[in-house]
């Protein structure tokens, strides 16, 4: 019987060693937690230094400005561009203007000409335009006085233009297509209309011809010579 007991007693496992694993596995969870929880720490703490500072030093979102695109193709548009592509250049008036260059827009984009443009938002900064719009002109560089100069021009050139309403481009001006009557002192002439030639002219093209189109017309409207 004492052997049987013995050899039963020496079978089984001992209550130390199960007391000894246990401890065992709750040192290693507690080892395990300890290290997950410092690496929890370490993640948040590279998350307040690095990333948190990182978004506050982003560059605040740009506030929009006014501007004015394509507003469509109606009567004279050789420029096929869209959305933000199709912005204004900055006024391409040469000495004849009846050729179009003294009532049409410019495309920034691909230099081609439109009639009617709408008074935009944009977020694209007025530098951005400038050189856009420069580049496009010139092949050397581009210096800083000239994309100032250029911001001080077009910031006149559009200063009352509101967003959604239409335009038109007449010898250096912006004038609302709903405009009557019309009559300014502009870079080449001197123009009186009851009406803007551009838009009677969707009914009539007969209007241009007689008037814009017309090199008489700006002959005779022409401001005296200056020295």
């Amino acid at each position: 019987m004492s052997a049987s007991t013995s050899s039963e007693g020496a079978g089984a496992p001992r209550a130390g060693t199960h007391l000894r694993r246990d401890l065992l596995l709750l040192a290693a969870g507690l080892a395990v937690d300890t290290v997950f929880k410092k690496k929890l720490a370490s993640r948040r703490n590279w998350l307040q230094e690095e990333i948190v500072p990182r978004r506050n030093r982003l560059p605040p979102k740009r506030a929009p400005h006014v501007y004015l695109a394509k507003a469509n193709n109606e009567l004279i548009s050789h420029c096929k561009c869209v959305g933000d592509d199709a912005v204004v250049m900055s006024p391409a008036q040469k000495d004849c203007p009846w050729c179009g260059c003294g009532w049409l827009f410019t495309c920034l984009t691909c230099q081609k000409a439109f009639t009617f443009a709408m008074g935009i938002e944009t977020d694209v900064p007025w530098s951005d335009l400038a050189r856009r719009d420069l580049k496009g002109r010139h092949s050397g560089p581009i210096d800083d006085m000239a994309v100032a100069e250029w911001v001080t021009a077009m910031q006149e050139f559009t200063a009352g233009v509101v967003p959604g309403e239409v335009y038109v481009y007449l010898d250096g001006g912006v004038l609302p297509a709903k405009a009557t009557p019309v009559q300014f002192m502009g870079w080449h002439a001197m123009h009186s209309f009851d009406f803007v030639p551009q838009v009677n002219a969707l009914n009539d093209r007969s209007v241009l011809t007689e008037t814009l189109e017309n090199r008489d017309y700006w002959l005779k409207q022409a401001l005296p010579a200056t020295d």
